[in-house]
């Protein structure tokens, strides 16, 4: 008898109807298991990653409180020599949370998304022993019957039971549960330094004039949909807005060297970390420069250093890698030969030993369903794509502090609910451990002190200034100078070590630098008195100095105006001082200042107002010349209410999407400084037609064609709304 025949007669004996044919091993339609993730996880990491060293349970990627998860099951079953006929399958997945005596409680029970049946994947015995439909099964979310679990369910220790049945007889085939620790919250913080522009369109000669507003709070919010996608962070990010530069030179300037910033985007990078400075410099946030659409600039189209990076409104994967390096993380070992040497080689998708950032996993869009083979998808964090985040810098991001994580909802109880549509959202109890810390502990009175280091004898200074500040230097290395202040006779009073980054571009045009000059410098230095001189210096000699100005500056005038959406400030310097800058901060409590704008020339400027709270606000002026810090006195202006600031974060405007699939609804609202505001109502209209009413939500893309999308929402200031343009094709297409 051949090995074939002997199967065969295997599965028809015995004989047993269908129904209890389903309930054996051999016959039966069961959940080979299930993937629940947010954007990357292990499944069956050993039926496809080769190196053992790779491989992981199921699930061990961890879960984020506040984000939506897709819970994908894989449902198979087995025939013999004629199909058993298995029908569409079904299921439902309930969720219960653990309480104060580790009773589970329910939470929510969820329905399938669209098409909301699957057909089990009939296997021979060696077709499932080899794995040979591995791939197929999770690059294709039609192979799995999906559950999304909202971002206000994942909360706490939960345990998903999920349950098989027929489609048409409800007939239960298989469950099964799986428990999750999602006390993990992490949240995304990022202070946007809005970049607008007044400057000639080109380098060429005689090159017209241009002048592009400088962005707003809206544009950092839809930038960072991306970022939020694919870092473990909730979905409600903190945002806030830390002043405007005015920007003169275009950014098309031939980089120093190969991978290099050019000299413009230099010294911009060093503008931008002055505006930090003068911002407080916030622990435990990102800032990131925002740059208005239609700023001359290429072929570089983002710069990082000093823990700051740069790049244009809508370049998404552009922010997340520059927010990667304020995490703390390098570069991805493609495209470079500078990069992490601890990125592991996920084989067989990179060669063995030799990693080429591949994502190591399959990846899943929460928006959308989109899947992401580690074959084709590589780290955000290399020079390579098309992009995703990978198994290793996921890891490097959780427990990560700057992005504040928490633990919350250890004790969550919650009233059971037969459906979700009528669960309540919850209030995370308090966080019991928090790591962010107090950001006015790190406070200090100190000189500010910030450039470009071309090589150790040369050195150009752009900014000292004496203020309050938190004197943290963010991921710099140290130099072997030292910022000193000197008094008589050359002694020192205070000093501090100089720092250096070298600046990354993001482009196609040569190898990140990572070692060599330019450099952009800072330091802080202890204020101790006026002094006689500021110097740096190296063991043997002086690099740079700054003799201590004859006279004080004195402001005799300052007036401040607002009129619609722009603050203008004018101000008189009685004694004029030598080598001053100017810095515009405002206030609502008179004690924690922020950046309205920096790089000011002359004595007179004209702000953007939306950057600001409403309420009693007060606008200050600081003149300082590095030796002398001249503040005027606080003016009182009154900011009115203005409508909420609303912005779609998915679908993105002009995103073509899958009739039939899901589609993620996911808005936020906030006023111009970025504190969400308190929403009445909110309303999403496809073409018209209500079709949600909360802020995040999902529902099935409509059919082939193009449509416009509205939110509007209700607030103490009034409504809003915010609309965007999506298009949708059939699978055949």
């Amino acid at each position: 008898m051949s090995f074939k025949d002997f199967f065969d007669d295997v599965y028809q004996i015995p004989r047993f109807s269908k129904e209890e044919l389903y309930r054996t091993k051999l016959f039966s339609v069961y959940i080979q298991g299930i993937e629940a993730t947010q954007a990357i996880q292990y499944y069956r990491s050993d039926a496809h990653l080769t190196d053992p060293a790779d491989r992981q349970p199921d699930n061990s990627v961890r879960l984020v409180a506040g984000k939506p998860a897709w819970v994908r099951v894989y449902v198979r079953g087995w025939r013999g020599r004629a199909s058993l006929g298995l029908p569409n399958v079904t299921g439902k997945l309930e969720i219960s949370c653990r309480g104060f005596f580790g009773n589970f409680h329910p939470v929510a029970t969820m329905a399938p998304q669209p098409p909301g049946v699957v057909t089990p994947r009939l296997d021979t015995v060696l077709q499932a022993i080899s794995d040979l439909n591995y791939a197929v099964d999770r690059q294709n979310i039609g192979s799995t019957l999906n559950f999304i679990v909202p971002g206000e369910v994942m909360c706490g220790y939960l345990r998903f039971h999920v349950t098989i049945s027929n489609e048409q007889s409800n007939f239960i085939y298989d469950d099964l549960t799986v428990d999750f620790d999602v006390t993990l919250q992490q949240t995304l913080s990022v202070r946007g330094i809005m970049i607008g522009y007044n400057g000639p369109t080109s380098l060429a000669p005689n090159a017209p004039n241009q002048t592009i507003a400088a962005p707003g709070i809206g544009d950092l919010q839809t930038t960072a949909a991306w970022t939020i996608l694919v870092y473990p962070v909730r979905s409600e990010a903190v945002f806030g807005n830390a002043g405007t530069i005015t920007w003169d030179l275009p950014l098309t300037d031939s980089p120093s060297c190969s991978g290099c910033c050019s000299p413009n985007w230099n010294h911009l990078l060093a503008h931008v970390l002055a505006q930090m400075v003068a911002d407080g410099n916030l622990p435990n946030v990102l800032y990131y420069g925002l740059l208005a659409t239609g700023i001359p600039m290429g072929p570089i189209i983002g710069c990082g250093a000093g823990g700051v990076g740069t790049g244009s409104v809508g370049e998404g994967v552009t922010m997340a890698h520059e927010l990667g390096h304020g995490c703390n993380l390098p570069h991805a070992p493609c495209g470079l030969t500078i990069f992490d040497a601890t990125y592991p080689a996920y084989e067989p998708y990179d060669p063995a030993g030799q990693p080429k950032a591949s994502i190591g996993e399959y990846g899943l869009n929460i928006n959308n369903g989109d899947v992401m083979s580690p074959s084709t998808f590589k780290d955000w964090m290399s020079y390579c794509g098309p992009r995703w985040v990978s198994l290793y810098n996921y890891g490097r991001l959780l427990n990560n502090t700057e992005l504040n994580p928490t633990l919350v909802c250890l004790n969550n109880i919650r009233i059971p609910h037969k459906e979700y549509k009528v669960v309540k959202p919850f209030d995370p109890e308090p966080p019991i451990r928090n790591f962010r810390r107090d950001v006015y502990e790190e406070v200090r009175q100190v000189i500010s002190v910030i450039g470009l280091m071309y090589d150790e004898d040369k050195i150009e200074i752009t900014s000292v200034m004496r203020l309050e500040t938190t004197p943290v230097v963010r991921r710099g290395k140290e130099t072997g100078l030292t910022a000193e202040l000197v008094g008589e006779e050359g002694r020192v009073l205070a000093s501090g070590l100089v720092y250096r980054f070298p600046p990354r571009a993001l482009c196609d045009c040569g190898e990140a630098h990572e070692e060599g000059p330019p450099y952009l410098l800072q330091a802080f230095i202890p204020d101790s008195g006026r002094g006689e001189a500021l110097r740096i210096r190296n063991a043997s000699k002086e690099v740079w100095s700054r003799p201590a100005p004859k006279v004080e500056p004195r402001i005799a005038a300052f007036e401040v105006g607002l009129k619609d959406t722009r603050v203008s400030a004018k101000w008189a310097l009685e004694v004029p001082g030598e080598g001053n800058e100017f810095w515009i901060q405002w206030s609502q409590d008179g004690k924690r200042w922020n950046a309205l704008a920096t790089r000011i020339r002359g004595e007179k400027a004209t702000m953007d107002a939306t950057g600001l709270p409403a309420g009693k606000v007060q606008i200050r002026l600081l003149a300082g010349d590095g030796f002398y810090t001249v503040q005027s006195n606080p003016v009182l202006i009154e900011v009115p209410l203005r409508p909420a600031i609303v912005s779609i974060l998915s679908p993105f405007d002009a995103e073509r999407l899958m009739a039939g699939g899901s589609m993620r609804l996911w808005g936020i609202v906030s006023d111009g400084t970025g504190n969400p505001v308190t929403v009445k109502k909110a309303v999403w209209l496809l073409d018209g037609k209500k079709i949600a009413d909360v802020l995040d939500s999902f529902v099935t893309v409509p059919p082939q064609g193009k449509y416009e999308l509205t939110l509007i929402v209700t607030t103490e200031a009034g409504e809003s709304k915010r609309k965007i343009r999506f298009t949708t094709v059939s699978a055949k297409e």
